[in-house]
């Protein structure tokens, strides 16, 4: 039992260590700092899986001149596929 929380806890103590050496991050690892904008969106809806939006909001995409708000990558690349077949849900 000794040897199982003697084990338990260095094994926090090392996955805490390694959270904190990476909670730092940069802008040359590839990571794209995260910008707060002010914009709206066309849809009150997500056109593909009906979640509401911006609430849920994930992604965007514009599309011939509106922005439309998505729960997640995968809705704005099914939406991407068939773009005017989701619009007509949303009307």
């Amino acid at each position: 039992m000794k040897v199982t929380s003697i084990l338990f806890s260095i094994i926090m103590a090392l996955s805490l260590c390694s959270c904190q050496n990476n909670s730092e991050t940069s802008h040359e690892d590839g990571m794209a700092e995260k910008v707060k904008i002010d914009a709206e969106i066309v849809n009150n809806i997500d056109p593909v899986c009906g979640m509401e939006m911006p609430k849920y909001m994930g992604d965007t995409l514009n599309h011939e001149g509106d922005l439309y708000g998505f729960c997640s990558a995968k809705c704005k690349h099914d939406f991407q596929e068939d773009p005017e077949g989701y619009i007509s849900k949303l009307n």
